[in-house]
């Protein structure tokens, strides 16, 4: 994986600016995030299948925050367009946002968990 695409769904310098170069409080911040992830990835999925809108905007809406403040562009990207389609009611699109979210997340757990959390640091 070249450092463009590691950069669209992970930032580690955005990350660490973001922690004032606190490695411990951006692992911190991970660890909290795959945690809470996954619940929201899956409501989202499922609120979408329903065409339960309010429900899929909510979890979108607090899945796309989560992804901005861990410096996740590309999920921060896929969330904001599922939120979106919540919000205009779109069928389709939003079930189509949500295999987006659910690619997105899968690409950037696949990441979070292969980095050595060392590596979140610039002392590394």
């Amino acid at each position: 994986m070249d450092s463009c695409e590691c950069g669209s769904i992970f930032d580690r310098a955005e990350l660490l600016q973001r922690t004032s170069g606190d490695a411990a409080l951006a692992e911190q911040l991970i660890t909290l995030f795959l945690a809470e992830a996954p619940p929201l990835v899956q409501a989202l999925q499922h609120a979408g299948a329903q065409h339960a809108f309010a429900a899929a905007h909510t979890a979108a809406h607090t899945l796309k925050g989560m992804a901005a403040t861990l410096a996740a562009p590309a999920l921060r990207t896929a969330a904001a367009a599922a939120e979106h389609a919540a919000a205009a009611r779109l069928e389709l699109p939003l079930v189509q946002a949500g295999e987006h979210v659910q690619r997105e997340w899968a690409a950037l757990l696949q990441f979070l968990t292969a980095t050595p959390h060392h590596e979140y640091s610039d002392r590394g």
